[in-house]
């Protein structure tokens, strides 16, 4: 599952930060209210729109967002595939 590295909201503050505030982003039309919402809610974001962050940011997904795995859902992947083999 993909989770935010640190919180979303630090998100909206890079962009801030990078001279993309709220306003802006509304009035010219950046991101959609609800990817706001989601940011300050800690909700991911999808794919696309993640791209599009990352473009106003100068940054790579990674700096973003990482993938964790739990112990559970491994297992349960290896279980399928040895019950494949």
């Amino acid at each position: 599952m993909l989770q935010y590295i640190g919180n979303s909201k630090e998100i909206l503050e890079h962009l801030k930060n990078k001279g993309f505030t709220t306003t802006l982003i509304r009035k010219e039309k950046l991101l959609s209210e609800s990817t706001l919402q989601n940011l300050r809610n800690g909700k991911m974001i999808d794919s696309n729109t993640l791209g599009k962050v990352c473009d106003m940011l100068s940054c790579q997904p990674s700096d973003l967002v990482v993938n964790v795995t739990s112990e559970q859902d491994q297992k349960k992947y290896i279980n399928i595939l040895k019950s494949v083999k």
